[in-house]
């Protein structure tokens, strides 16, 4: 995978939980479930900055905790997920269709 910024934000939602809350734009979504298998597509360079974003903010502190060990140094979770998200009223994008 190519990122073109020095910020990734990365959704480790269920393809449900994005159709049914939609998601933030450019956001690269992986889910929880599979994130140890997909490790070797983030960035090579472990002070890019990483923001984690899940629906309440659990799981996302798990990767974010995940990231660290792994050496990342400059990782963010979403304080409070989507929720907060929605609840702020910032921006979110919604698509007709996305597979589970």
């Amino acid at each position: 995978m190519q990122y073109n910024s020095s910020l990734v934000l990365i959704d480790v939602r269920e393809p449900k939980e994005l159709a049914t809350f939609g998601f933030i734009p450019n956001a690269i979504t992986i889910e929880s479930k599979s994130f140890s298998q997909q490790l070797h597509t983030l960035p090579s360079d472990k002070e890019t900055e990483i923001v984690v974003v899940c629906q309440t903010g659990a799981r996302s502190i798990n990767i974010c905790i995940r990231l660290i060990l792994e050496g990342y140094t400059n990782v963010y979770n979403v304080q409070g997920g989507m929720l907060r998200w929605m609840l702020d009223g910032k921006k979110l994008q919604r698509t007709a269709s996305i597979e589970s």
